[in-house]
């Protein structure tokens, strides 16, 4: 039937237009070869003639939806398949739908090449173009497993994946089903370092910080930390005394850091260096005597009691053996100077006579 709607269209605009026109002498005329052996169509070959710009149609996938839309220079074209027993047509074969704007589309039922013509008419005529369609069965991928590995703060790690080793597309699973890229199952770099031992690059001192530093023995990379500064450890002097420490009152001595701090300590009081004494009262038999002491350092003085005697009456035993010793030097000495001075005597005599 649309070929029959075809060829009445090119008959009237043939009468109403080329007819009157080439009687005039002002157009040319074309005969086209509709090709099913009846009477060829004459048309106009006019500047806007409808044309199908379309060469080819892409490859189907069996199992996979289809959808394309053939052009034509008329955009208001009815393109449809065309039925004509001299040409091929197994367009029903495909399982495909077409539509009046030239689309065609659907889910494919056979898999093969299968040819057939479509027409495209339009204001401006019509034109007819064969087109062969391949179906080819859906791919079956041969996967190849990568393992998961994990990232190191050196180098990327990625999830598992599988790749077709044929067409080289790559999924999460191993089915197929979901695809996605080796770039997409890349994993980042970890932030976890595996660090060596502290090792020290530079010693403290009590001026200046230390350093020390560690390198992760994955990546290389390093780490450093300071080391405080040393707690400063007074170094002193000899120590010079400062006060002369006395019989009764403590002295002082100091010494001296080089970063200017001192250290004071005392010296012990000497105490007193007391001589032997002396009876400065005599004791009696009923009444006590007292023997006075003085510190040769100081010249201070104590007193101590001398018990009363009752052995040697008014005279103390003690005071009299104290006494002794002085009074043989004094008799001693009157002695000596009696007998020099007789000896004297007689010897001035004697140079007189």
């Amino acid at each position: 039937m649309k070929k029959y709607i075809c060829v009445l269209t090119a008959v009237i605009m043939f009468v109403l237009a080329v007819v009157p026109a080439a009687a005039a002498g002002g157009l040319e005329l074309a005969v086209l070869d509709v090709g099913d052996g009846k009477a060829p169509s004459v048309v106009e070959l006019a500047e806007e003639e409808t044309t199908i710009t379309t060469k080819s149609l892409p490859d189907a996938v069996f199992g996979e939806e289809y959808d394309f839309t053939i052009e034509c220079t008329d955009k208001d074209a009815e393109i449809y398949e065309y039925y004509n027993p001299g040409r091929p047509n197994d367009f029903e074969k495909t399982g495909f739908k077409f539509g009046s704007s030239g689309r065609i589309y659907g889910m494919p039922k056979n898999v093969g090449k299968f040819t057939f013509t479509v027409c495209a008419a339009g204001e401006y005529g019509e034109d007819y173009a064969t087109f062969t369609i391949t179906i080819k069965e859906a791919h079956k991928h041969t996967l190849v497993k990568t393992e998961a590995v994990g990232s190191t703060c050196k180098d990327h790690g990625h999830n598992e994946y599988y790749t077709c080793s044929s067409c080289g597309k790559v999924f999460k699973d191993a089915e197929g089903k979901a695809e996605t890229t080796a770039v997409a199952e890349e994993l980042p770099l970890t932030a976890d370092h595996v660090w060596g031992d502290w090792t020290t690059v530079k010693e403290a001192t009590e001026e200046a910080e230390g350093e020390q530093k560690r390198v992760c023995t994955v990546c290389g990379r390093e780490e450093t930390r300071a080391i405080a500064r040393l707690a400063h450890t007074h170094s002193f002097g000899d120590w010079t005394v400062t006060k002369q420490a006395t019989c009764t009152e403590d002295g002082e001595m100091t010494r001296s850091c080089s970063c200017g701090a001192k250290e004071a300590a005392s010296v012990p009081a000497v105490g007193h260096k007391w001589d032997k004494g002396v009876i400065t009262t005599k004791p009696t038999k009923d009444t006590a005597g007292e023997k006075t002491y003085t510190c040769t350092a100081c010249g201070e003085t104590k007193t101590e009691t001398v018990e009363p005697s009752d052995e040697y009456g008014e005279e103390h035993p003690a005071m009299a053996l104290s006494i002794l010793p002085a009074i043989l030097i004094t008799a001693g000495s009157v002695i000596l100077v009696c007998v020099l001075t007789a000896v004297i005597a007689v010897l001035v005599i004697k140079k007189k006579k």
